[in-house]
This record gives structure tokens, sequence and C-alpha cells, in this order.
């Protein structure tokens, strides 16, 4: 499987999870696990003060617990941070992140001034989780590491977080074309209310008029409602997005160029070169 491929299966899968959250706390258990549970001394169980247990509660008062079918279709539904964790570390099992392992620790920036600061920008971002950063530069400067390591800090503090990628979203939006279920507006409205979303790869698909507006709306309601963001791309984001959605991007937080070369390149000619002085003594 392809890695563009294996990108769109993970985003669809992570989203589905999000998607179907369990309607009761025995839901997908076996009749074993069951009478286990009902054999098992009864633990003391906090309520939830906000959701009651739901998990959802309304953006617009979380005071009104107890969010029926009527509320999802008449209001704005936020996931309650009671919940929070439970998605995060499903999202996690999901998209297959290396969460103990991958922190801006791992970025080599001796001698490489643009990934320090890049690495800089990353480690304020985490300081609150809370605005955009924009990071930019040629291929092998760090850029998708930087970004993974971001999720897997939120996702450690139990902020319900995502990878993905523009290929990926592109994907999962354009299998709901015709979908008589699920269609693009749902998949786009399920994007725009992830929590803390990292997109990686903004200047690597086809900016067509149909991927323009779906990642333009996209982006712009998470502008609206605040939703923490990080973008990575290896293009100018002024070169090649639209001046409104550009503006955006530089109203809500950093955007960074990361000047340093690729260090896949700069490692092989290393090789290369260590290779030739050895042939030569040799």
């Amino acid at each position: 499987m392809s890695v563009k491929r294996t990108g769109q299966v993970m985003l669809r899968q992570a989203l589905n999870q999000f998607q179907q959250q369990p309607t009761s706390p025995s839901e997908g258990k076996s009749s074993a696990g069951i009478r286990n549970a009902v054999n098992a001394p009864s633990p003391v169980l906090e309520v939830c003060p906000i959701c009651n247990d739901i998990g959802w509660c309304r953006a617009d008062n979380p005071a009104l617990i107890g969010a029926g079918k009527g509320d999802v279709v008449n209001c704005n539904l936020i996931r309650c941070e009671c919940k929070a964790a439970a998605d995060a570390r499903r999202w996690q099992d999901k998209l297959g992140l290396p969460l103990t392992t991958l922190t801006l620790d791992n970025m080599i920036t001796r001698e490489r001034p643009g990934t320090a600061l890049m690495v800089a920008a990353a480690r304020q971002f985490m300081d609150n989780f809370t605005g955009w950063l924009t990071i930019w530069g040629v291929n092998g400067t760090g850029k998708t590491m930087t970004l993974q390591a971001i999720t897997n800090a939120a996702l450690e503090l139990k902020k319900a977080a995502i990878y993905t990628t523009a290929f990926a979203v592109v994907a999962y939006l354009k299998e709901g074309i015709g979908h008589p279920e699920f269609g693009v507006e749902d998949r786009l409205y399920l994007l725009e209310k992830i929590p803390f979303m990292c997109l990686d790869e903004l200047a690597a698909i086809q900016w067509t008029p149909w991927v323009t507006c779906q990642l333009e709306e996209l982006l712009n309601i998470r502008y609206f409602d605040d939703a923490p963001t990080i973008l990575a791309m290896d293009m100018d984001p002024q070169s090649f997005l639209s001046q409104r959605l550009f503006s955006r991007i530089n109203e809500m937080g950093k955007i960074i160029h990361n000047g340093d070369p690729d260090m896949r390149l700069t490692i092989q000619g290393t090789i290369a070169s260590e290779g030739e002085t050895d042939a030569n003594i040799t």
C-alpha cells in the first residue's frame, strides 16, 4: 500500500472513530463481559457535571446537559472535555503515531538555524496549544517530524488531536461525493470540529477549484472557531494560497520559514564525500 493510500485509510479510520462514539456504557461489550461487570463490585463513578457522561455538550451553552438528537440538528455540539482523553487515545491507536518516542528532542538543530527557529516556535506553541502555527521550507527539513511531535505532545496531555495530510483530507472528502448518508458537507463538518489539527503537505496537492473550495472552507471555519491548527508546506504560503486565506493564517499565528537545505541530501552528500576520501586514501 502506498504512503498516500495509507494516509487516506488512517484518516478515514480516525474520523470514523470520532464520528461513531458509543451511545451507552454497555455498547460493544460481549455478554460474558457484561456478566463479569455485573458480578464485580460496583465502583463509585463520578458523573461529568457538564455533559452528564453523554460526551457532547452545546457550544452555545455547555450548562444545558443531556443533548438529544434535536440538538444535533439545531445547534452546534462540541465534544466534552471529559471524553477528550479517550478520543485522543483512540485516534492515536488508529493513526499509529509514535506517541512515546517522537518528540522535538529528536530534531537535529546543530548547524541548522532554520530548524532551530522552527523547533523554538513549536515549543512556544506547546506552552498553551492555542492559535495557529504555519511552517514552510523545502523537503527534508523536519516539518513533518515537528508536526507529529507536537501532536504526540498534545496527546500526552490528553488533548483530542490529529495529524494528517492534505492528500488524505482531499481523498476523504471525495469519498463523500454522492454518498447517500455521509456526504462531503458532513465530512467537512467533522474535520472542522476536530479540536486540534496538524495538517501537512498543503502545497503538494493540486489546488483545483473544487479542492480550493473545500480546503478554504475547512480553514476558514477553523479560523472563525479559533481552533488550534498547525500547517506545513514546502512552498511560501503567499505564493499559492488566496490573499484572504493567507491574511487569516498570518493573523492567527506565526509563519516560520525553515530555510535550511534538505537534510537527506546533505547526509547523502556527506556519505558520498567520505566514500571518495576513503577511496583516495586507499
